[in-house]
């Protein structure tokens, strides 16, 4: 909450660039905090509890697009969008204290010998690869989609940042989806279906015009829905990791 303040009134690129920093750094501590929980309450295995909560992140990234694009297309400064994200932030803030967390075992959290023994671990390297992967793909794709739709194919700010949008509207029905079908299908299966369609509306995308753009995020945010969850899930559900 206090980092978005501080963008809202940033004075310079030099300080908004250390603030994002120490933005990303809270905000994926804040997300490995939620797995966390969400896998040791879950009785159902860390694919389906996973997929459920990071549903959820993709429904508020949706959110947070769709309303920087309203900003910016009634003409109001980019830093209104950050403040009013700070305000939600610190209410959010106010309540989550009012919120009784169940019990958890607490076990050690080694340091950095134990991390180390686990980053040397070779079975390990090609889900953090594919993690690595994912990641820089998903942010590259939204990140590019606003600027091109803008700029290359004349759309307003709000139906540019409307159709990043829909991914994530895709990305949170999709991890749903992908919540339940983990009890009954080997996720190994559900991904071996997923990547691929995901990788052919990405290729397809800058070929496309009207409804194409539309339709080809609907489907992309639906296929890359279960691929973090998943992969994620993998390394929480094993032995050596934890």
């Amino acid at each position: 909450a206090a980092l978005t303040g501080l963008m809202a009134a940033a004075p310079h690129f030099l300080a908004i660039c250390a603030i994002l920093f120490l933005l990303g750094f809270i905000v994926l501590v804040i997300q490995v905090a939620s797995v966390s929980i969400c896998s040791a309450l879950s009785a159902d295995g860390a694919a389906s509890s996973v997929a459920g909560v990071q549903a959820f992140s993709a429904l508020g990234a949706c959110g947070g697009l769709l309303w920087s694009g309203a900003v910016l297309t009634l003409g109001l400064s980019w830093r209104m969008s950050y403040l009013f994200f700070a305000v939600l932030t610190f209410a959010a803030s106010i309540l989550f204290v009012r919120v009784v967390f169940p019990a958890l075992p607490q076990e050690p959290a080694g340091g950095a010998r134990e991390l180390l023994a686990i980053l040397r671990q070779r079975r390990f390297h090609p889900t953090f690869l594919c993690l690595a992967l994912y990641a820089g793909a998903e942010t590259a794709i939204c990140s590019w989609l606003v600027t091109y739709l803008t700029r290359d194919l004349g759309f307003s700010s709000l139906a540019g940042s409307a159709v990043p949008g829909l991914i994530w509207t895709g990305l949170f029905i999709g991890r749903l989806a992908c919540a339940r079908l983990a009890r009954t299908v080997p996720v190994r299966r559900i991904l071996m279906v997923l990547i691929p369609v995901g990788a052919a509306c990405v290729l397809a995308l800058p070929h496309l015009r009207g409804a194409g753009i539309w339709i080809a995020a609907a489907v992309l945010g639906l296929f890359l829905s279960g691929c973090w969850p998943f992969l994620a899930s993998g390394l929480v559900d094993d032995p050596a990791y934890d």
